[in-house]
């Protein structure tokens, strides 16, 4: 719990939390017409692996919000955050499409639990600096999004393999859970 952690421990967790709630999303991008092709999806299914994230983004935020108000935003965190470790890094064994969907709508549903107690957090530690701290957090949402996007492609020549894809999502699955440990 952070309730004696000093601020820019607190900022600095946020930002890593932040950054993780993108990485594993953005990161499917490039390894999806791999992805597509070990597993012999049709683009309908390939399609849905992306959209399914949005969409539980969106359906997981009032929860989100109202878990936070009831629990804490540090434990709702912590528990959206443990979501999308298991459910994005698990993507990685999946071995067909219905595996891989339920991993990727728990992993989403992470992401939606989690993302709304960023601001209430930084609202509850910081109220008389909600613009920059505000601006951490999110600086990590795109940072992770970009890291991902940029580190990906080059992870999936470099290995090469038709099931290459697995390892970029493990990777932000593990990062996930480490990031995970950390915040706990």
């Amino acid at each position: 719990r952070l309730v004696r952690t000093g601020a820019a421990t607190i900022l600095a967790l946020s930002w890593l939390v932040a950054f993780n709630l993108r990485s594993g999303f953005i990161g499917l991008g490039p390894a999806l017409p791999a992805l597509t092709a070990d597993l012999g999806l049709s683009f309908a299914q390939a399609s849905f692996l992306v959209a399914v994230p949005t969409l539980m983004m969106g359906l997981g935020a009032v929860p989100g919000g109202a878990l936070a108000d009831r629990w804490g935003s540090e434990r709702v965190i912590a528990a959206g955050l443990a979501l999308v470790a298991i459910g994005g890094g698990l993507r990685a064994v999946a071995p067909g499409f219905a595996l891989l969907l339920v991993l990727t709508f728990l992993f989403g549903a992470g992401i939606g639990i989690a993302q709304p107690s960023l601001p209430r957090l930084m609202r509850s530690r910081f109220p008389l600096r909600l613009g920059v701290t505000t601006g951490i957090y999110a600086s990590g949402l795109v940072s992770g999004s970009i890291v991902a996007a940029s580190l990906t492609s080059p992870a999936l020549e470099r290995i090469g393999e038709p099931a290459a894809w697995r390892t970029p999502l493990a990777v932000w699955g593990l990062l996930a859970g480490v990031v995970l440990t950390i915040w706990v």
